[in-house]
């Protein structure tokens, strides 16, 4: 809600974790983290990501499929029709540096006092590039 709206208050730090993206003709699955302390053109800290997941090579992504996304305190993984595509763990290699924030995923973004883990899911698409969501299923630790 900070990073797009700016409520309560514009983002200092904030995850964006794609379980699920598609662009020209592929999928990707990627994980950022980002500084916004001004409000304004958010600077991108880390990224773990993943160009056409070997297992996600011949899915047709046309018809129905499912994916989803695990994240746990030291790793994160993805899956499309329940079988896993790739894994990125602590200490990974990432396109910045070293994929270390992990909890930050799992939780979300520690700052100014606010709740972690309470944003929204958010599903979105590019032009020419529309998606029909079935149904959402979000598991949480008790």
């Amino acid at each position: 809600m900070c990073h797009l709206y700016r409520y309560p208050r514009p983002c200092t730090r904030f995850v964006e974790p794609d379980f699920y993206e598609f662009i020209h003709g592929g999928d990707i699955r990627a994980i950022h983290l980002y500084q916004n302390p001004t409000g304004r053109n958010p600077e991108k800290l880390d990224t773990w990501m993943a160009y056409h997941p070997n297992e996600s090579r011949d899915v047709n992504w046309s018809s129905f499929n499912t994916v989803a996304l695990r994240a746990l305190p030291r790793s994160v993984s993805h899956f499309v029709n329940d079988r896993q595509v790739t894994e990125g763990s602590m200490g990974a290699n990432t396109l910045n540096g070293t994929f270390f924030w992990m909890s930050d995923v799992v939780a979300g973004p520690r700052t100014h006092g606010d709740d972690v883990g309470r944003y929204p899911i958010i599903f979105g698409s590019g032009p020419e590039m529309p998606f029909k969501l079935d149904w959402v299923r979000v598991w949480v630790k008790p």
